[in-house]
């Protein structure tokens, strides 16, 4: 053991050891924590803290700009660390640093009318419906605290803290806040009162406090800190005399403007026309007129008719002057679904099939904003539809974005012109016919124009989309977001949900389940529905925090999630998994565990003399619902019996590993794993640690470990009574009625895939005990089996075995999804067969040779995926940069040791696993700077280049020369390398070199670039150069990798 006094320059070396940020300074300790650290070598990477300041609780030093007082209209934004640092410190927050929670728009519930169907328009809560009276000025004055809380002092995103107990997102729905409002005003009133009554004393008898006066008698409430009235910002106005300056002229009105013209909105019909939906009967009456819909036979596709074409007519606004509006009338052509019966939906139809396209979502959203938001809120003159254009630029790109993107409030503030707005500054146009604003005027009209957009997106366009969509993603397009109007997804779900509820589900009241849910800490959890190919995957939400009543203060905040209140259980179980290793059978916790698994099975074969002599039977099998199916009761018999331990002791374990980045630019990630272990040990931390690291394969990260001394202690009848009342007495609550699941256990449940392992761990161990023979190999993902073995009856026997099914465990297998690669069949039904002229047995997104065992990856799977659906492209600042560290992230995931490992692998396969995650990761490159390029047509103020600038082309010149040495450094580390007495590297025969490297980069660049040649002229000459450069170093092997016919069809047939 090595044990060493180091201070800050030795940690940050321990922490970069990583190869691929070699040298890289990962983060700066603060000056108060600058002391010396005790650190132990417990593996070649990982140390064990024993001594000083726990580096978990390091406060990381961030290069911001202090705070300066906060003026009234400042763009800039004031916020705070945290709320439970005594001295609260407060940086300047730019607008680039708000970012829409977009994800408030996801998996949202529609409002139904009397006949139970999906309500059009704005929620019912919704402020321009609760005050929609805009003949009342105080009303107005109302919807105004709403659009602009900063300027009013309640709580907002610019200068607020976001208190974790209120919310789990970064900032907090502001739909409704009347409650935050009464308080203000109500302090407000308090502090008018005590200072009339200040101002009379000191008329009647000034310097002399009356002992008999109320004030120190303590009827009158001190003064509170907020609202200070003497400040500019933070007022809490009740009535409309007390109305800064700002909102005295035209804003009052604009904002009655806009209640009226919500109210009027005819949202049902604008539906109709730009989302139609031809599986849902919509020959009801209507009172509202309808939109004529275009004849079929010119109906075309509404990418095809950008940009959009309007009629117009002239409205006569409250000032007397004539407008031009969008009219309900639009020209846009709308393509119908490709169903045409509504009673013809069949639940094996992809659902897919019935989404609506994001440019007819944005349509809506756009004809929605038109006919609402007043022209004058968009500037005057000939600036009107400019500005309305670029923001309806902003919201195409809002809408399309994927799944986890979003956009920033600076993103959204770009090509407006301030001057442009009126009723930001109310200054007239000086004799040149210009407007003028000095320095505090820009920043006044900056800071509300931001406050005016951030509603317009968070408090309108996710209300819209979420009030008439369901928005979710899909398991075949990944991170593409798919819209589905309510009524259609109700249609296509409602089969899926009365199935899932008859088979799986119990109907319980909701006093009993809220009885029952009173004696314990976890609640309820909901479900969503994930689309398919066909027919949906059910996910339950185990996460979600509820809101829950403090008895103390009365106050709701946030309780623990289902998932948090697991933990300790699971910790325990791991515990005994890590013990008893006999108990996980054949299962593959991470798919790296195929390398072990395989290298040991090669290895016996090899000692047996029949590697390569004798035939190998493969066979596949995936368990149908695996998740659904398993009986309750048969679980809880296999799980309890692992329990060894009386009690069990759970400690919070602190972790610093490298984190994801640049040289330089690296920050740690800290977590607190819980870990379990018996009630009794005593055993030295360090040893403990050591033991952990060996059983979970963490020895080539850079860790360290910081022991807490806090415990908590477990008993073992607590756990399997929590472990019981979860599997069995899991509340679901679909629509507004609880159902308590008997059969199965829940996907997204903390213990779901430890649970399902050990389960059908028992399965094997007692119903195929013949494939634990040394001639076989068995592993399971979950619920994929795969059977390798020599012995052709103990093949046949696992097929029959597993297709015949096993009802004590809740096990069917459809074969028609299974695979062998020998004749075969089930009750006269062939099964699928593999052949050996394929380049593989597919198995997990891997093909495994039949012969060697070489593993390759399936790219075959990607068959008609776009890639771009693959992506999540970071909008914020340092794009390039980021582009270059997400596309080496998702590169090696595909170059892990599975595909690299020379033990498995030959040099041809390893070169050709090598040459197409290159070639996977420039496709992704190419998709990532195209998503990054494009930008908003409306604020395009010239024609698209059509190819990228000589700026632009040098950038992605320095990105790929920047990825070939991240790939070298990464691939390096990875090798193990042996030293001669000298301390010198002893080079490996047929070792993959810098040179080698950087031609298959190369190479497959230019693959994927030379189908978009135009655009990259002096990359693609670039490349070509370090081709030649590097041709003298490349052997027959590479060439041969590059020309693979097989890949090459597949590569032919992917969509980027």
């Amino acid at each position: 053991m090595i044990t060493d006094i180091v201070g800050q320059e030795t940690i940050l070396k321990l922490l970069s050891m990583q190869g691929d940020n070699e040298g890289a300074v990962l983060f700066p300790l603060s000056d108060k924590v600058r002391r010396g650290y005790r650190l132990s070598s417990i593996s070649t990477k990982c140390y064990q803290q024993y001594l000083g300041s726990a580096l978990s609780e390091i406060q990381l030093e961030k290069k911001v700009e202090r705070a300066k007082p906060v003026e009234d209209g400042d763009v800039s934004i004031e916020v705070t660390f945290t709320r439970k640092q005594k001295n609260l410190e407060t940086v300047l927050r730019k607008p680039s640093e708000i970012r829409f929670v977009r994800s408030r728009m996801f998996y949202g519930k529609p409002a139904n009318n009397k006949n139970s169907e999906p309500k059009t328009g704005l929620p019912h809560i919704h402020v321009l419906n609760r005050f929609y009276n805009f003949k009342k000025r105080d009303n107005n004055v109302h919807v105004l605290k709403y659009i602009f809380p900063r300027a009013f002092g309640l709580h907002n995103v610019f200068t607020s803290i976001v208190d974790k107990q209120d919310t789990a997102q970064i900032f907090k729905d502001y739909t409704l806040r009347e409650d935050e409002i009464d308080l203000m005003i109500s302090k407000s009133k308090d502090d008018r009162r005590l200072r009339k009554i200040l101002k009379k004393k000191q008329e009647t008898e000034p310097g002399c406090p009356d002992d008999n006066d109320e004030l120190h008698h303590g009827h009158v409430p001190p003064p509170s800190p907020l609202p200070d009235i003497n400040r500019k910002e933070g007022r809490a106005y009740e009535t409309v005399e007390n109305l800064p300056q700002r909102f005295r002229g035209r804003i009052p009105h604009l904002v009655g403007e806009l209640v009226r013209l919500q109210r009027r909105c005819k949202y049902h019909p604008l539906l109709q026309h730009y989302c139609p939906s031809s599986v849902i009967n919509t020959t009801a009456p209507d009172p509202r007129p309808r939109v004529p819909a275009p004849p079929p036979s010119t109906q075309v596709s509404p990418l095809a008719t950008m940009p959009f074409k309007t009629q117009v007519s002239n409205r006569r606004t409250s000032g007397g002057s004539r407008s031009k509006r969008t009219s309900l009338q639009g020209t846009i052509p709308i393509t119908p679904l490709k169903k045409t019966d509504p009673g013809e939906i069949s639940p094996q139809d992809p659902m897919l099939l019935f989404t609506t396209s994001s440019h007819s979502v944005y349509a809506f959203i756009r004809a929605v904003i038109s006919n609402i938001i007043p022209l004058e809120f968009w500037g005057t003159g000939n600036s009107v539809l400019k500005n309305r254009d670029v923001f309806f630029g902003h919201m195409e790109s809002f809408v399309k974005l994927r799944r986890y993107e979003t956009l920033s409030l600076h993103d959204v503030m770009q090509g407006f012109k301030l001057t442009d707005f009126t009723w930001l500054h109310q200054k007239e146009p000086n004799a040149n016919g210009k407007i003028r604003l000095d320095a505090a005027d820009t920043k006044h009209c900056t800071s509300l124009f931001a406050e005016f957009i951030y509603y317009l997106f968070d408090s309108l366009v996710i209300p819209l989309i979420r009030a008439h969509f369901y928005v979710t993603e899909s398991a075949t397009d990944k991170n593409r977001t798919c819209y589905f109007r309510h009524d259609v997804w109700r249609k296509l779900t409602t089969p899926h949900v009365n199935k899932m509820i008859s088979v799986m589900f119990t109907d319980i009241t909701s006093q009993r389940a809220r009885a029952i849910m009173q004696r314990r800490a976890a609640k309820f959890s909901t479900i969503r529905l994930l689309p398919k190919v066909t027919g949906v995957r059910v996910l339950s939400n185990l996460k979600r925090r509820p809101m829950e009543v403090d008895p103390k203060t009365g106050l709701r905040t946030l309780g623990r999630s289902i998932n948090q209140i697991l933990k300790p259980n699971h910790a325990a179980l791991t515990f005994e998994k890590n013990r008893q290793p006999q108990a996980v059978g054949a299962s593959l916790f991470s798919m790296n565990e195929v390398l072990r698994k395989i290298t040991e099975f090669k290895d016996h074969l090899v000692s047996q003399g029949a590697f390569g002599k004798q035939k190998l039977y493969f066979v596949k099998v995936d368990v149908t619902s695996a998740f659904d199916t398993i009986p309750q009761q048969r679980l809880l018999e296999v799980i309890e019996q692992l329990y060894m331990e009386n009690t069990y002791k759970i400690r919070r374990q602190g972790r610093v590993a490298l984190g994801s980045g640049r040289a330089g630019e690296a920050k740690p990630k800290i977590s607190f794993p819980q870990i379990g272990e018996p009630g009794d040990n005593e055993e030295f931390s360090m040893e403990r640690n050591k033991n952990n690291i060996e059983n979970s394969g963490m020895e080539k990260k850079s860790l360290i470990f910081i022991d807490r001394v806090a415990c908590v202690y477990h008993e073992r009848n607590a756990l399997i009574r929590e472990l019981r009342e979860h599997v069995v007495n899991n509340f679901v609550q679909i629509g507004k009625r609880f159902y308590r699941q008997s059969l199965g256990i829940p996907q997204g449940s903390v213990m779901s895939t430890l649970l399902c392992n050990l389960f059908y761990a028992d399965l094997e161990a007692h119903e195929l005990p013949f494939t634990q023979a040394k001639t076989g190999l068995l592993m399971r993902l979950v619920d994929d089996f795969l059977f390798i073995t020599t012995n052709r009856d103990h093949a046949r026997r696992f097929s029959d075995a597993m297709h015949t099914g096993f009802p004590e465990y809740g096990v069917t297998v459809k074969p028609e999804k299974s695979l062998v690669n020998f004749e075969a069949d089930f009750n006269g039904r062939k099964i699928e067969r593999v052949f050996g002229n394929t380049p593989g047995f597919p198995y997990c997104g891997t093909l495994i040779n039949e012969k060697t065992l070489e593993i390759r990856r399936d790219w075959a799977r990607r068959d008609g995926l776009l890639v771009s659906n693959l992506l999540t492209i970071d909008h914020g600042s340092k794009p390039g940069l980021k582009m270059v560290d997400k596309v080496s992230s998702g590169w090696k995931l595909l170059s892990s040791a599975i595909y690299l490992n020379t033990t498995i692998n030959s040099r041809p396969t390893i070169v050709i696993n090598l040459y197409w995650s290159f070639v996977d990761a420039a496709m992704k490159f190419y998709r990532y700077y195209r998503g990054l390029s494009s930008r908003p047509k409306q604020i395009r103020r010239k024609k698209a280049p059509k190819r990228p600038q000589q700026g632009n082309e040098k950038q992605i010149l320095n990105m790929i020369s920047e990825f070939m040495s991240l790939a070298y450094t990464l691939l390096m580390s990875r090798e193990k390398r042996e030293y001669d007495e000298e301390g010198n590297v002893i080079p490996k025969e047929g070792l993959i070199g810098r040179i080698q490297i950087r031609w298959l980069v190369a190479k497959a660049f230019l693959r994927v670039l030379g189908r978009k040649q135009t655009l990259f002229p002096k990359v693609l000459n670039w490349l070509e150069g370090c081709v030649k450069a590097s041709a003298d170093k490349v052997d027959w092997v590479f060439y041969k990798a590059v020309e693979d016919d097989e890949i090459n069809e597949i590569f032919d047939t992917m969509r980027y």
